[in-house]
């Protein structure tokens, strides 16, 4: 019997370490598209989650403040369109009351309605602006997300929030009337995520809707439409009906006025207009159709609760100041 020393046996035993080692290495990487959806902000921008790349791929930023006099509100985004006019279809509505059960009311010039209580507000947020610039032709959504951030005094934090994500559109006018949208009690009653208001920034991520993850969409379609005078409803357009997009953001109830700061990052996919001079590589064939459900499904299976996420205080302020202070452009390739 051949007797090995200790110096042999290590050797031996030294490439099964490796490939248990690859083994539990392979299982932590994480695909570069599922990386885009859990951190919009500074994940290599890559075209994974599509079935083809067709487009040129850029990162948008924008801010808001919030809030000005009221102390209850919400504000809400659907990421796969863009407003080229807000007052005539809006994709990013925010409403603020100093009364959190006042519904907003609905006129010929905007749509998801005012009221003189409190302010509606239809935003031109992440790549809008872009999108409706003639360089644009259309675009499709990669990933995005929002933040919101109290910026008010330390000892002064007050009042609760709500995360929303995954609600469908047709959810906002389901008020007291038809077409009517719905007050910030009533949204709070559809969250089952509340928290106390508190000094971390809350960010919360979207969750692209299937039907339309590789449709492209110009700046000209509508979600929500208005009327054609003061005492009309609101109304879905035919492409919300047909698709019933979901919006996600954040509700707020008793946070002390102006003190509140939302960010917002898109990151898409766009092709330029014909007449734009932009050279464009032959589109490509990257997966399978139906490869998003799959990435989704990951997402679903190994980080639970991935669609929310809170920053802590320092971090969250300093990231804020740079990024609105110091950013170039909205426009970061």
């Amino acid at each position: 019997m051949v007797k090995r020393n200790k110096q042999q046996k290590r050797k031996q035993r030294k490439p099964r370490q490796q490939q248990r080692r690859s083994r539990n290495n392979a299982k932590r990487t994480v695909p570069a598209a599922a990386k885009l959806l859990l951190n919009p902000c500074k994940s290599a921008l890559v075209p994974g989650l599509h079935s083809t790349s067709e487009g040129i791929l850029s990162r948008f930023q924008t801010f808001t403040d919030l809030g000005a006099t009221e102390t209850n509100g919400y504000i809400l985004w659907c990421p796969h369109y863009v407003s080229k006019t807000s007052t005539v279809h809006e994709t990013c509505f925010a409403w603020q009351n100093a009364d959190a059960s006042v519904e907003p009311f609905n006129t010929v010039t905007i749509p998801y309605g005012v009221s003189n209580a409190g302010t509606a507000l239809a935003l031109n947020v992440g790549a809008s602006s872009f999108v409706s610039t003639n360089t644009c032709a259309d675009f499709r959504l990669l990933s995005a997300c929002m933040k919101l951030t109290y910026t008010g005094a330390i000892n002064a934090a007050a009042g609760l929030v709500a995360p929303i994500t995954g609600i469908p559109v047709d959810t906002l006018l389901q008020g007291s009337s038809t077409g009517r949208p719905i007050s910030v009690d009533h949204l709070f009653s559809l969250c089952d995520d509340v928290k106390r208001m508190s000094l971390d920034t809350i960010e919360v991520r979207h969750r692209p809707d299937q039907a339309l993850v590789d449709s492209f969409k110009s700046d000209d379609d509508a979600i929500i439409t208005k009327g054609v005078s003061a005492t009309n409803a609101s109304t879905l357009s035919s492409e919300a009906k047909r698709f019933n997009p979901t919006v996600f953001g954040f509700a707020w109830k008793g946070v002390p006025a102006a003190t509140l700061t939302a960010s917002f990052v898109q990151n898409i996919e766009w092709r330029p207009d014909g007449p734009s001079g932009i050279v464009m590589p032959p589109p490509r064939q990257l997966h399978a159709p139906g490869y998003s459900a799959k990435l989704l499904k990951y997402l679903d299976d190994n980080f639970d609760g991935w669609q929310s996420a809170s920053m802590g205080f320092v971090k969250s302020i300093a990231a804020t100041y740079i990024q609105r202070n110091y950013a170039p452009t909205n426009l970061l390739m």
